[in-house]
């Protein structure tokens, strides 16, 4: 449940709600390179942090005191510079009284690789502290020496310059400022985008639908993800159209919500963080529509590094391990884009990680530690228990648009959880035999053919092992050669058994079961049965449809209304659509 003002939680119960709001802010950019760049100058103060102007983190710019002409109003409302805060670029060129520099400041921002995907443009923001920008600059792309692209801005009156250019095939951009707004003045830049960032507003939408899936069990992957339609009259976003917007949509461009409502003043709440998925413009219509979803996306990738423990490895661990391994970007504040509760530090496996996808691994690990999978506004992961307390949120009769609808599951009669040990087979065995191709040299991934510890390359011809790390059911290796290499792959094959823990509940009806390799102790088994039964015991499903409040969060507890009383719920589906107010749909399980 996000937290709002007094003033939000009356005015939604009103019968008429002040006007509500919706933005959109998109980032036309490629992911990569935004991952890939690091910026440093060619002369800056010691106060400068250059570095940060392209870390992509939330930073606060104030005013600060300098010696610089006419900067410092002696009424204390700026800070000293052995006060820490951020300051992004500083030069440590002075412009003369024209604004003219005679030692033009340079920023380069520079990537390790080249990025072939085209982007429109880079984004800068100057001085917010001081409300300073350059009037003249210059803007020149390099692939290696050579200039790829290049613009020059004169007459700049904006704090924040979107400067338009196609941009492909670069390693390293640089902005050289020519000429401040202000006289004797040290040339400053706050951040720079390499693309460009376009907000919509709810009158450039057409549609907008907000929907978040996720089971307190785990069941089945969480699923948080927006659509929205706008106007493509002119054909902007025509895949045809070569000097429209198509061209630089990229997959996993971040895109964010924020929603509010208009009191004395705009309160502003966020709807989440998501990354493009999928877009399309059809030939015979009027709109472009956009699907984005939360960082699952980036987590489809095979994870192939599950290690047997014989002594156990905690949750936590493992989890840490699977997110560590996906690169997800980092959070605006500079955290890691998840969170894992302590408890998990607490609670062991002996089981190797199955060959599985990087999301399917997180979703055994919160199923084995009766934990759920959700996402913060914020974009972040976090794996934690399922909060039950109730929040102050109503489904009422006043709000709905319509009796919420009951339906039943089937009785509970039982939970089987299956557990799993693991051990060493009596021999030796062979766990690949094969050839590969290489060229130079080239680090590659090898499966076995069953699953085994203690593994060593013991043959190999035609080439030369560089490195080798072994795991449960492969191995990485780094192999120097020119043609086919021949690799024999020898370790001792890991068994398992299989027992059954049936938790029964006194009822007539369906016997549950929970398969998961990753519980490995009676305990553990009793655990995951007891929570699967106090959630599965209520059988009451409620699907409502209301006068939403965008605030509430899928697995939220609820007060939901009927003629003759009162249900909390947990919500496990939240649907918000926009079209100029909040309609609400979704469903939840009564809390017994």
């Amino acid at each position: 449940m996000q937290a709002v003002s007094d003033l939000w939680i009356q005015n939604q119960k009103q019968t008429l709600v002040d006007e509500s709001y919706i933005e959109i802010g998109f980032e036309i950019a490629d992911p990569d390179a935004l991952a890939d760049a690091s910026s440093s100058d060619n002369g800056s103060m010691g106060f400068s942090k250059t570095p940060q102007i392209v870390d992509g983190l939330d930073k606060s710019f104030l005013p600060y005191a300098t010696l610089e002409h006419n900067i410092w109003p002696l009424d204390g409302s700026y800070r000293l510079l052995d006060v820490p805060g951020d300051t992004g670029f500083v030069s440590v060129s002075l412009c003369d009284k024209s604004g003219l520099f005679q030692v033009v400041p340079i920023v380069s921002v520079s990537f390790e690789q080249i990025h072939d995907k085209l982007i429109p443009g880079i984004t800068i923001t100057w001085s917010s502290a001081f409300d300073e920008f350059a009037t003249d600059f210059v803007v020149t792309a390099y692939d290696g020496s050579a200039v790829v692209a290049q613009k020059t801005v004169t007459g700049n009156r904006e704090l924040v310059s979107v400067v338009d250019i196609d941009i492909q095939g670069y390693d390293k951009i640089d902005i050289s400022v020519l000429k401040w707004c202000l006289p004797i003045r040290r040339a400053r830049i706050e951040d720079v985008l390499i693309g460009i960032g376009k907000t919509y507003r709810k009158k450039d939408l057409i549609s907008f639908t907000q929907e978040s899936l996720a089971d307190p069990l785990v069941s089945s992957l969480p699923k948080y993800s927006i659509s929205y339609e706008v106007d493509n009259v002119d054909n902007s976003f025509d895949l045809n159209n070569i000097q429209g917007m198509a061209k630089y949509l990229i997959e996993r461009q971040k895109i964010s919500v924020r929603y509010g409502y208009k009191f004395d003043n705009m309160e502003w709440i966020s709807g989440g963080v998501y990354h493009l998925s999928e877009w399309n413009a059809p030939q015979n219509g009027i709109k472009a529509t956009f699907k984005a979803r939360d960082i699952l996306e980036f987590m489809t990738r095979t994870y192939y590094k599950g290690k047997y423990s014989v002594t156990g490895v905690s949750f936590y661990d493992l989890a840490e391990e699977v997110l560590t391994d996906a690169h997800l970007p980092l959070n605006p504040d500079g955290d890691v884009s998840w969170k894992i509760d302590n408890s998990l530090k607490m609670l062991f496996t002996n089981s190797p990680l199955p060959q599985t996808s990087l999301a399917g691994c997180l979703q055994l690990i919160s199923n084995a530690t009766c934990s759920a999978m959700s996402f913060e506004r914020n974009g972040r992961l976090n794996i934690s228990p399922p909060d039950n307390e109730p929040t102050d949120y109503e489904i009422s009769l006043f709000n709905s648009y319509r009796k919420t609808e009951v339906s039943l599951t089937k009785p509970l009669a039982g939970v089987e959880v299956k557990t799993y040990k693991y051990f060493a087979d009596d021999r030796t065995s062979e766990l690949f035999n094969g050839t590969v191709y290489v060229s130079g040299t080239r680090t590659m991934v090898l499966s076995y053919s069953q699953p085994a510890f203690s593994a060593s390359v013991t043959n190999v011809s035609g080439g030369t092992i560089v490195s080798s790390v072994f795991y449960t059911y492969a191995c990485e290796l780094t192999i120097t050669g020119s043609g086919n290499v021949s690799v024999i792959i020898s370790g001792v094959a890991l068994k398992s058994s299989e027992a059954d823990h049936l938790l029964l509940t006194g009822e007539e009806g369906d016997i549950q079961p929970v398969r998961n390799p990753l519980i490995t102790s009676a305990e553990r088994a009793v655990a995951v049965a007891e929570c699967t039964r106090d959630y599965l015991m209520s059988r009451r499903l409620l699907s409502s449809e209301w006068r939403a409040d965008p605030r509430m969060d899928v697995l939220d507890i609820v007060l939901n209304q009927n003629q003759y009383n009162w249900n909390p719920a947990r919500m496990t589906k939240v649907k918000y659509q926009y079209n100029g107010a909040f309609h609400g749909t979704g469903e939840g399980r009564v809390v017994l």
